[in-house]
């Protein structure tokens, strides 16, 4: 049996990615969520708040104008707590994932990605540790799979856009969609890796499997 200490998850949104986790936690790995780190340890950090209304500004200022924060007419609060100006909310969604971003190509996504990515990282090396199964929603890029030595990276197939959409129902569906197609696209790039492994959470017509049919799998891959 092959021993692999450090596990990345990587798959798009509504996989079972989350569910994979688990599962590798009742087998003895510790589960470490990139978008948990991000939004408990690095969203919350001044330095980094003050370097994303630079980033956000450069990148869409038509979403900005002058005035109070605002999200129609509803006075929202800035993602720096020296925040000076006012952002349309919904233009800028649009633009980073909506189909504004798709007709670019998903350049915004991406840009975004790459600017997230030194930040995450760093707080990602910060835990990981043997035994550790760490999933990786927040970049779904193999370039960064690859700096962080894993030894095992496990691409969760299964689900679907239909599912994604009926799970985040709070969300936009286009911009679902958008989200969805662009991890796609990304997550391809993932088979590249010698140390990359696919685990199916649905069958052939989309259902997904039994619990005890992806442990009995993820149990197959581990011992590859």
């Amino acid at each position: 049996m092959e021993t692999h200490d450090k596990i990345g998850l990587c798959g798009t949104i509504g996989s079972g990615k989350s569910y994979v986790a688990k599962l590798l936690g009742s087998l003895g790995y510790k589960h470490i969520n990139s978008d948990a780190l991000y939004k408990n340890s690095i969203a919350t950090n001044p330095a980094y708040q003050a370097c994303l209304d630079g980033y956000l500004r450069r990148k869409c200022p038509s979403a900005f104008l002058n005035g109070t924060l605002l999200e129609g007419n509803v006075v929202v609060k800035g993602v720096s707590p020296n925040f000076d100006g006012v952002y349309s909310v919904s233009e800028l969604s649009q633009y980073l994932f909506g189909p504004v971003s798709e007709s670019l190509g998903y350049e915004p996504i991406e840009s975004l990605s790459d600017f997230n990515a030194p930040y995450v990282l760093s707080e990602l090396r910060q835990h990981i540790e043997p035994r550790c199964a760490v999933e990786m929603a927040t970049l779904p890029t193999f370039e960064y799979f690859d700096s962080l030595n894993l030894d095992l990276v496990i691409r969760v197939v299964g689900g679907g856009v239909e599912n994604a959409i009926a799970r985040d129902k709070h969300r936009d569906e286009n911009i679902t969609r958008s989200i969805h197609a662009y991890q796609t696209l990304q997550l391809s790039n993932i088979q590249e890796l010698p140390n990359a492994r696919t685990l199916k959470t649905t069958d052939n017509e989309g259902n997904f499997l039994s619990d005890n049919e992806i442990l009995q799998n993820l149990k197959s891959l581990l011992n590859k």
